[in-house]
């Protein structure tokens, strides 16, 4: 989860809340179900890509990629991209970063893996992140993640990461993403996706899709559905995965 997701649910829930002191919780709570299928296809991308464009954003980022190595982020209940990293040591030519922002996760990536493909829409996030990073095998592809994934092509097996990213998506484009990564990934393929899962919630740029929907939407997949909690009961985050057919 970047610094942007943690933003964009605390506005959301504040909303939400300003709502329900002035019109009620049921009347709110019919209009937040309501409301994602009225987001664009651009909803998430326009507030994705003005967080990198203030004036404060290459410092900003900076220090959050910073603090998340430090944090060794990547090990967290909800992600464990480490644990599989490691539990899987034949995979390790190419990495798929899905959604990479600034960089982070692809940097990372980029010390256990021959070469990392970092999919990113925001050219304004990929500009702050050459400037930050310094792997020279991080291959950056800058578009949405459906036309870049079309693209690629994989003569071995790959791991593919997403961090909060589909969460964020409608299921449209969530599910044309599942099929891209399907179709490009050869057997035995990783997958680590920081992706909410459990109870159906759906409200703006914040999606949570059950167990049968990521099971349906990523067939030839054995998937492992990480015990992390999030927000309430019922809601988890952390999906891992190896390609079987």
């Amino acid at each position: 989860m970047n610094s942007l997701t943690l933003r964009t649910k605390s506005c959301v829930r504040s909303i939400e809340h300003w709502l329900s002191r002035r019109l009620g919780h049921s009347s709110v709570t019919l209009a937040f179900r309501a409301m994602p299928w009225l987001q664009t296809a651009r909803a998430s991308l326009d507030a994705h890509d003005a967080h990198y464009r203030i004036e404060k954003a290459l410092d900003e980022e900076r220090q959050y990629i910073q603090r998340q190595w430090g944090l060794d982020a990547q090990n967290a209940p909800g992600f464990a991209l480490g644990p599989l990293v490691e539990h899987h040591p034949g995979v390790r030519a190419l990495a798929v970063d899905i959604g990479a922002g600034t960089g982070w996760v692809a940097g990372w990536l980029a010390r256990q893996f021959e070469l990392v493909h970092a999919i990113e829409p925001s050219r304004a996030a990929v500009t702050i992140a050459k400037r930050i990073l310094a792997a020279s095998n991080i291959e950056w592809h800058v578009g949405m993640a459906e036309d870049m994934l079309a693209r690629l092509t994989l003569p071995s097996p790959a791991l593919f990461v997403t961090g909060c990213v589909l969460s964020h998506l409608r299921d449209s484009e969530t599910r044309t993403i599942c099929r891209l990564v399907s179709q490009k990934a050869p057997r035995g393929s990783l997958l680590c996706f920081a992706e909410c899962w459990g109870e159906e919630h759906h409200q703006p740029i914040w999606h949570v899709r059950s167990q049968d929907w990521w099971r349906s939407a990523l067939p030839g997949w054995q998937l492992e559905f990480l015990s992390c909690n999030i927000e309430v009961p019922g809601r988890y985050k952390g999906i891992h995965g190896v390609k079987s057919s």
